[in-house]
């Protein structure tokens, strides 16, 4: 077999197998919106078009008590499907890899036990951006994004759970690290293949330390047991069932913060 085709095949299974994994993120995502927005408005049409979200404020101009409070967001019902997909993400790359790391990992394991995921960074050109009621300057500078590196046979591949927060396709979920770069990285970027390879070990995520640290370590564990429950059944047709299963395990999750 040649290697373009083995290459081809390999892609075919990952894709496959984690094709749960961007849709659990997303509803992650969605779970854990933070911000109480009143509306978006475009204030550059230019390359990348850049947003300013406005924050719903109450009659005096004041924010809402749980704005900012991971999973006590909310969005307007006029918002399109598309800008919802795409402000959901904001500034959550590193949080999409930590979350959805470990399930990755044992999905994989299925594939080729020699497979290895790491976190990677790069500096990448985005199609769209926000600023959040002008608190951070606009810039059109490159930004630094987090992704996971899935290290195969002979090609790595990227996995960038995030994306949409840039305007990349929803289609570039998995991507080979050659085609990833070349669609998005910034010239002279500095890729760190190995910025953090234990995630598992990178934040010291226990209880008490911090609101947002007990947050997503409850939101890790639900997506990871649910993955778990969903491997315990029985019979070939559960796989429809897996987002599903991790969607109730991170709706519990997000239930119980809000006590």
């Amino acid at each position: 077999m040649s290697t373009s085709t083995s290459f081809a095949a390999e892609l075919r299974t990952l894709k496959q197998e984690l094709r749960f994994v961007p849709p659990s993120w997303d509803y992650v995502a969605w779970t854990a919106q933070r911000f109480i927005i009143g509306a978006v408005k475009t204030i550059w049409e230019g390359t990348p078009i850049l947003y300013e979200v406005l924050e719903k404020r109450d009659r005096n101009g004041n924010p809402f008590p749980e704005q900012g409070k991971w999973g006590r967001g909310s969005l307007p019902q006029n918002f399109s499907p598309d800008m919802k997909g795409c402000i959901v993400q904001h500034m959550m790359c590193d949080v999409a890899c930590l979350t959805m790391a470990p399930v990755v990992k044992m999905a994989i394991e299925k594939i080729n036990r020699e497979m290895e995921v790491t976190w990677m960074t790069l500096t990448v050109k985005p199609k769209l951006r926000f600023t959040f009621n002008s608190r951070d300057p606009s810039t059109f500078d490159p930004v630094t994004h987090s992704v996971l590196l899935i290290s195969g046979k002979s090609v790595c591949y990227v996995l960038d759970l995030s994306r949409r927060q840039f305007g990349f396709p929803e289609a570039d979920w998995l991507l080979p690290l050659h085609e990833y770069l070349e669609r998005y990285q910034t010239e002279n970027s500095r890729v760190d293949y190995d910025c953090r390879r234990h995630i598992g070990q990178l934040v010291e995520l226990q209880t008490g330390q911090s609101g947002e640290r007990t947050f997503w370590a409850g939101m890790q564990k639900a997506v990871r047991e649910g993955y778990e429950a969903w491997a315990r059944l029985p019979g070939e047709g559960k796989k429809d069932v897996l987002v599903k299963m991790i969607s109730w395990s991170v709706m519990a999750q997000v239930a119980a913060s809000k006590v």
